[in-house]
This record gives C-alpha cells, sequence and structure tokens, in this order.
C-alpha cells in the first residue's frame, strides 16, 4: 500500500510520507504514524490504523483537525488542506488492558517560521491519548504552543506505575528535547505535578505571532541545561574560537528557552538536536522509575528569506541555524552527553552523571565530559542495572541506585540505536548494533566521505556473580 494515498492531498504533490518505525499491533490493527518532509508543503500527520490481515483502513485521526472537530480553531480556516506534519515519527506506547494508544505528536511545519499557521496549531507537539479500537480521541496535552523551534516530541511515551498520595497510580510519562519530564495520569491526563503557563519572548519576524506562554511543569526537575551564555562557554575552545562564539552569543538574541527565530539569529538552548531525541529514555515501570539520556547541544536560529518562494506571494522565511561547534568540540562546557535518573513517585533526580567521553579529550586525561552526539538509547533490567552505549566505541553498565559503573566494554566500532534485550534458556543478554560513523567529536561533516568500517551486532551475557 501507498502510505500517500488516503490523505486527501494528491499523492503526486506528497514528496516524502513514510514509516520510520514498525508501528504498533493492536488486536487485529497495525496502527501506524509517519515520516513527513520538514518543509512547507508537507503532508498531514494522519494516525491511521490498518487491519492486519486486509490492509483496509479500519481508523483515522486527524492530527491537524477538519471543520467540526476539535482543535480546528486552533489553526486559521482551511488550514487542513495546506498545512502538514504534526505526525508521530518516533514511537508509540500502547497500554493493552485499557486499549489506549500514546502518540507523541512532532511540530507542524514549516518548522521554524509559522505565519501561514496561527494560532496554538493542535495537535502537534502534544502528547494524545486515543482510543486504540476507533482513534478516539481521549485527552491531549500539547508541549509547545505554535511551535516554531522544531521542539518535537522524538522520544515514545513511557508506561509506568508510581506511588501518589498513598495509592499506585498508573501513569503515562513524555521527555522533550527542552528537557522536561512529563507525567500524566494514564486514563485522564491530569498532570501529577502543576503545570505553569509563563510568558515567554515574542517575536520580531514580520508576519510571526508566537504564542505569548509556554507550559512549564513545576516538577520534575529538567534534565537539561536551558540557558547558554558567555559565561558557560566550553574552556576547552582555543581562545579565538571562545572570542567568536562570545561575540555569536552577545549579538544574537538570548533571552532563555523558547527565544522564536530571528534574522540577527537566536540562541537555542537546548538545541532541536538536543535534549532528549529518539530511543532516550528506559523505565522501571514497577518501581516508577526513569532513566534520560540526553544531549546539551545550543545551536543558532536565523531566518532569512525563501528562496523557493513563488513571486508575489506572502513572505516565507527558512532558518538558516548551526550547532555551535568549533574544532570538533562543542560551544558550551561539558558535560555534553548525560545519564539522568528520577524517582517519578516523588518528582526528583535521585543522580545525574556524563555518559561516555571525546577520545580525543580522554586521550589528554580530560575526562567526565560525556560524549559528542549519541544515538543509543538505554534499557533498564530487572536486576537493577541500566545498560546503555555510546558513540566512543564503549558499551556500559550502571547500577540504577547511585550511577555507578559496574562495567564497560569496547566495540569494534561507535554504538547506534537501543540495545535489544532477551532470554535464552535462562540466561539474559543483550545485544548492541556497533554500526555507526566513526566519529567521537563533531568533526565530521555531511560532505566529507565516511571512513570505510565493518558494522557488527556484539552481544553480551548478564551473569549473576
Amino acid at each position: 500500500m501507498d502510505l500517500r494515498v488516503g490523505l486527501d492531498r494528491d499523492p503526486r504533490t506528497l514528496t516524502s510520507v513514510q514509516s520510520t518505525t514498525p508501528g504498533r499491533v493492536f488486536e487485529d490493527t497495525l496502527i501506524l504514524g509517519s515520516a513527513t518532509n520538514q518543509g512547507y508543503g508537507s503532508a498531514p500527520g494522519d494516525i491511521r490504523a490498518f487491519d492486519v490481515r486486509s490492509g483496509k483502513l479500519v481508523w483515522t485521526f486527524h492530527t491537524v483537525p477538519r471543520p467540526g472537530e476539535f482543535g480546528y480553531e486552533t489553526w486559521p480556516k482551511e488550514a487542513w488542506k495546506t498545512v502538514g506534519g504534526a505526525n508521530v515519527w518516533s514511537e508509540f506506547a500502547l497500554d493493552e488492558k485499557r486499549g489506549i494508544i500514546f502518540a507523541p505528536t512532532a511540530s507542524a511545519k514549516y518548522n521554524f517560521y509559522g505565519a501561514d499557521r496561527h494560532g496554538d496549531n493542535l495537535f502537534a507537539d502534544c502528547l494524545l491519548a486515543l482510543d486504540a479500537r476507533t482513534g478516539r480521541r481521549l485527552w491531549h496535552f500539547q508541549m509547545v504552543h505554535h511551535d516554531v523551534f522544531d521542539y518535537d516530541n522524538p522520544t515514545a511515551p513511557k508506561l509506568l506505575t508510581i506511588q501518589e498520595g498513598g495509592k499506585r497510580t498508573d501513569v503515562v510519562s513524555q521527555v522533550s528535547k527542552q528537557g522536561f519530564v512529563w507525567v500524566f495520569d494514564r486514563e485522564t491526563g491530569k498532570p501529577i505535578w502543576p503545570v505553569e503557563e509563563r510568558p515567554v519572548p515574542a517575536s520580531d519576524v514580520p508576519g510571526e505571532k508566537v504564542s505569548s506562554t509556554q507550559p512549564f511543569p513545576v516538577k520534575p526537575p529538567p534534565f537539561s541545561r536551558q540557558k547558554f551564555t558567555v559565561e558557560d562557554l566550553n574552556p576547552y575552545l582555543s581562545a579565538e574560537d571562545r572570542a567568536r562564539f562570545r561575540d555569536m552569543i552577545l549579538s544574537a538574541r538570548n533571552e532563555g528557552l523558547f527565544t522564536p527565530p530571528s534574522f540577527r539569529g537566536s540562541v537555542q538552548m537546548p538545541g532541536n538536536n538536543g535534549g532528549a531525541n529518539w530511543g532516550g529514555a528506559a523505565v522501571d515501570p514497577g518501581r516508577g522509575m526513569l532513566a534520560v539520556a540526553s544531549k546539551d547541544l545550543p545551536c543558532i536560529l536565523q531566518l532569512k528569506p525563501d528562496p523557493a518562494n513563488p513571486k508575489n506571494q506572502p513572505s516565507r522565511y527558512v532558518s538558516s541555524f548551526g550547532f555551535l561547534i568549533a574544532n570538533g568540540l562543542s560551544a558550551i562546557a561539558p558535560p555534553w552527553t548525560s545519564l539522568t535518573f528520577y524517582d517519578l513517585n516523588e518528582g526528583i533526580i535521585k543522580w545525574s552523571i556524563p555518559l561516555g567521553e571525546v577520545t580525543e579529550l580522554a586521550a589528554r586525561g580530560i575526562v567526565n565530559t560525556g560524549a559528542h552526539f549519541p544515538r543509543v538509547g538505554p534499557v533498564i533490567t530487572a536486576g537493577g542495572l541500566i545498560i546503555t552505549g555510546t558513540n566512543d566505541r564503549k558499551a556500559r553498565a550502571f547500577d540504577v541506585e547511585n550511577g555507578k559503573m559496574l562495567w564497560e566494554a569496547q566495540l569494534p566500532e561507535p554504538i547506534e540505536g537501543i540495545p535489544a534485550v532477551y532470554e535464552v534458556g535462562g540466561t539474559e543478554y543483550i545485544v548492541f548494533c556497533a554500526a555507526a560513523q566513526a566519529r567521537s567529536t563533531a568533526r565530521s561533516t555531511a560532505t566529507a566521505t565516511p571512513a570505510k568500517f565493518r558494522g557488527a551486532y556484539v552481544a553480551f551475557a548478564l551473569r549473576s556473580k
């Protein structure tokens, strides 16, 4: 079947509609999201369920609402005909007992300028709880109103049970690129801890109308830094690079979290590839514990006119954004990657440690920096281990109680993806995919010719002492 068909658009005009995950099977249906393109003219991010035997469409949830549907008024009239995104490109979570599918949605498109989509833009940047049998909306929570930051929800929602008010409560938790941990009652969507709508900076770009407030959870504390000033510059940069970044920061808009993109450039911290990303969280569901692997990576968002915009059309702008990097090092002081462990019964951080190293710095005796650009998620075992890896070619196991590293192993290539855990004959195994590009810093670029390497799956057995 062609995923471009059935979206109420001419399929020939949709350049990218694909599924980057296998979706979730519930009873006789396969529930799928989609990955759309990032620019203007994106496909809508409809969530669809198909009969697993016939492929017949069972239900559709419109993440850009149609006339008469809830949320339609949060967009310009008839926006559903032209606006795209608000898609689920990452993973769903499924509560089989309750028949609820939890969907983390992405930003509306275009990512960084929204003059053609004034309003809060439901259901972009939401955690959606849908009836898995019908697609009916049960509840939703929007993490970012009118997103022009590319602060989508890239990590799968996590299902766990906590002690709340003297009773056990089934909750769903969502971690974000902004560094927040959101926790909701699974059935009602009520936040476990208060959420405050706080004032945020206004846009100075013609035609743009960003939201005057954004939601901030009071608890738990964020796992990522949310500001970047000259006081936070990396001490390992050269004097020349420090001076260059200092001038860049002082000349840009830099008003904290949710500073909107601008013509002169805006500091974004965490950057839109920072915070928690795909596969970045794991839970001990019975104990109410959550582990987050995250990146502290600032960037600059700077708008310029869209060269592809036809003449005599309203102005469109595209972002020329860049991660603040020099000589392979991030502009911000370490740690660049962290592993943070939460007790969600109390809404507190139990511990947080740098995760991984930068090989070049470690060779000079500079450690505890965290790795650069990891693309590895954690897993938690029933025996009390957090197991993950980084692109410094090392797999590691940590004690969930205190973050102490209990074991590490060198792999032939940098690690990517989420470790797989399974059991055979009473022995538990952990498998890593060691097949990432060989870089421990940002020195490689997209245009550089990658070095040849032999990827491998590497399996380890867990044994009692």
